[in-house]
Order: structure tokens, then C-alpha cells, then sequence
């Protein structure tokens, strides 16, 4: 049986990585109209690149499971 749970997340992170690409085309779109190619087109790719590395990043949590959260956790409550 597939884990629903699971799944939901996944959708949500799909869910919110959608909305964050939307969020920056608007922005390039916006800075193209104000005249401000290269800063926007820079701004857009970094932006693109950071979302992609978050959304990579919560999934590979998601398949990691909750005994990789608590290790993570012990970690940083001995730092």
C-alpha cells in the first residue's frame, strides 16, 4: 500500500515549488518592463536554481523519512 501521506507532501512541496517558479516569472516579467533585463534574467535563474535545490532537498527528506529528522535533530542539539 502506498504511503498517502507521503504523497501529499510531495504534492505539496510539487505544489509550492510551482507557485515559487510562477512568483519568479512574474518578477522577470515585471523587471523586463521596468527596463532591467540582466539584473531580472539573473535574478530569475538564481532563483529558479534555489527553488529546484529546495524542492530536491524536501523530497530526498520525505524519502529519508523521520529517522533521518531525529538524527539531524540530535546533531544540532549537540552544537
Amino acid at each position: 500500500m502506498a504511503d498517502k501521506s507521503g504523497d501529499l507532501e510531495a504534492d505539496a512541496i510539487d505544489d509550492a515549488f510551482q507557485e515559487k517558479i510562477g512568483d519568479l516569472f512574474k518578477n522577470l516579467v515585471t523587471g523586463l518592463i521596468d527596463g532591467r533585463e540582466q539584473k531580472s534574467v539573473e535574478g530569475f535563474t538564481n532563483g529558479v536554481n534555489f527553488a529546484r535545490r529546495a524542492r530536491e532537498l524536501a523530497l530526498n527528506a520525505l524519502k529519508a523519512g523521520p529517522e533521518a529528522s531525529a538524527k539531524t535533530k540530535s546533531k544540532a542539539q549537540k552544537l
